[in-house]
């Protein structure tokens, strides 16, 4: 994903702009964080503010996206300029199989 989402930002706008990481508090993040911020570590990531981030001149450009295509950012600037995004990653089997198994919260 990081791979594909640093592809997409310079074929789109040139350039890899401050990005926003969502993580969801839920046990398969937990059980592979580590991994996770090892990852990150190896691409050249390092933590900022929202502040920062949302100062990047990217999060300026026209967003008039609608519909359900498209998961970020990234994306909707692509199918906003007419340029759809191509290849993205398919999730493997194993998270979205383990991701059935997870325990909802109870309301």
């Amino acid at each position: 994903m990081f791979a594909y989402s640093e592809r997409l930002a310079k074929q789109t706008i040139a350039y890899e702009p401050k990005q926003i990481l969502l993580l969801h508090a839920n046990q398969l993040e937990a059980d592979h964080i580590g991994e996770l911020l090892d990852l990150m570590r190896k691409r050249g990531y390092r933590f900022i503010t929202l502040e920062d981030a949302l100062s990047d001149q990217a999060y300026s450009l026209p967003d008039t996206f609608v519909g359900e295509e498209g998961t970020g950012w990234l994306d909707h600037w692509a199918i906003t300029l007419g340029k759809p995004p191509q290849g993205s990653p398919i999730f493997p089997q194993w998270v979205i199989d383990r991701s059935k198994t997870l325990k909802l919260p109870q309301p």
